[in-house]
């Protein structure tokens, strides 16, 4: 099959390395690395978001398949221009439906319609309405301030301080946004995919991942800096609960609504005393939980994707995983998530892939001066797996390959997946 995958991430690379583990497809990207380009021939000149160029793209190469790894080619209608334009089956939602992650508001309103656990969420667009909803959540808890449109996973604050709320919020407002102020919910977070056709659903494994830069959850939210799965410590009807409790429920809602949800369903999730409930949703595989569950994942990944796109995907498959743990840790830039270094030497990738470590790169490129020299392009630079029989071997070998691989500036956290090792996490 001749597939296309849009977007130059880790998450973009992990999606190519698994079809090409597959074997059979002729594999072709908008937007590349190091990485992806020894997996899928670019087709260079297009940016993600111009989806009538991809659509023309597409009918010149004979694409059977195109799968969208980023959100702002989702928001921007990208998928809505390649069925229009070139009658080709695309793994994503219309940029109606992709509101389910570029407005935080309209989420809400989808969960609460459709009878969907999670917070109360407040709508604001001044500093007054602001300081009234913080006041009615109360401060025995975080203050939660959202920006309502996409933020590559740095929209939100989640503070003490009534002063850095109320400053992330002015900072939206100044730029002509408007926030959600949501309710604390208490309780170990988790990620779960599900591929949808616009009808049904299907769960793929959890995973848990790690949004600030700092050991301890501490420092500002970034895109992600590591994930692992499988998740011993969720009581084992946790995915199937989700999945009739939420994918489910939302996709019938979208569909009732007349603007039907195909693509992956990304909730982001938290068990709190009450059960599961909500956080939020994206509309895309989710990086670096991506590069985790797509290495556990044995059934082959094309056909699940391509019956989504064509609305025939059969909710009663059994998916097969691997028994193994997977762990990845991410190496990011210097001045990472506030600012990004670029041109900086990475070494010691071969040496870790020879190992056994899957590297997926994200902000590499090759450098100007040095052919086939590797280089930083800024912000997550690479995502860093490591596998084993248990959750402490494949930390220990993912922590073992980081060690390996050298740039000036390199930051990662050292304490992935630590928490359920130790088996501190519980419900």
């Amino acid at each position: 099959m001749k597939i296309l995958v849009v977007g130059s991430g880790a998450r973009e690379h992990a999606v190519l390395r698994t079809l090409n583990r597959e074997g059979g497809h002729s594999l072709f990207s908008i937007g590349t690395n190091p990485g992806i380009a020894e997996l899928a021939t670019e087709i260079p000149g297009i940016l993600e978001t111009d989806g009538l160029a991809i659509a023309h793209a597409c009918t010149e190469r004979g694409i059977e398949l195109v799968i969208i790894g980023p959100e702002a080619p989702l928001a921007a209608g990208v998928v809505d221009d390649i069925k229009r334009e070139a009658g080709v089956p695309v793994f994503g939602p219309s940029q109606e439906a992709a509101a389910l992650e570029a407005s935080k508001s309209f989420a809400k309103e989808i969960m609460k319609s459709a009878g969907i656990p999670t917070g109360e969420a407040i709508k604001c667009h001044n500093l007054a309405e602001l300081n009234a909803a913080l006041e009615r959540v109360g401060s025995q808890d975080p203050y939660v301030v959202k920006a309502d449109g996409l933020a590559a996973g740095k929209g939100v604050i989640v503070t003490r301080s009534l002063l850095d709320a109320q400053s992330h919020a002015e900072a939206v407002f100044a730029g002509g946004g408007f926030v959600i102020v949501e309710e604390y919910l208490a309780g170990p977070e988790f990620s779960q995919f599900f591929i949808c056709d616009g009808k049904t659903a299907l769960a793929l494994e959890p995973a848990q991942d790690f949004k600030r830069i700092f050991d301890g959850d501490e420092g500002p939210n970034t895109g992600g800096m590591g994930a692992y799965t499988p998740l011993d410590w969720l009581p084992s009807d946790t995915s199937q609960w989700c999945l009739e409790h939420v994918a489910r429920k939302t996709v019938d809602e979208m569909a009732r609504r007349g603007t039907p949800f195909t693509g992956v369903l990304f909730a982001g999730l938290v068990y709190t005393q009450a059960g599961v409930k909500v956080i939020e949703f994206n509309v895309r595989f989710g990086d670096p939980e991506t590069q985790v569950v797509l290495e556990r994942l044995q059934t082959p990944l094309a056909p699940l994707l391509l019956a989504a796109a064509q609305g025939v995907l059969k909710s009663d498959i059994q998916l097969k995983w691997s028994q193994d743990y997977f762990c990845n840790v991410v190496l990011a830039s210097k001045g990472y998530p506030e600012s990004s270094s670029k041109g900086d030497v990475i070494s010691g990738i071969n040496a870790a892939e020879s190992r056994g470590a899957v590297i997926l790169q994200a902000g590499t490129k090759y450098s100007d001066s040095d052919i086939g020299q590797i280089v930083t392009n800024g912000g997550r630079v690479l995502s860093v797996v490591g596998k084993g029989n248990t959750l402490k071997l494949a930390r220990e070998r993912a922590y073992n390959f980081v060690k390996m691989i050298k740039f000036t500036g390199q930051q990662h956290r050292t304490d992935i997946a630590l928490k359920a090792q130790k088996g501190e996490i519980g419900t």
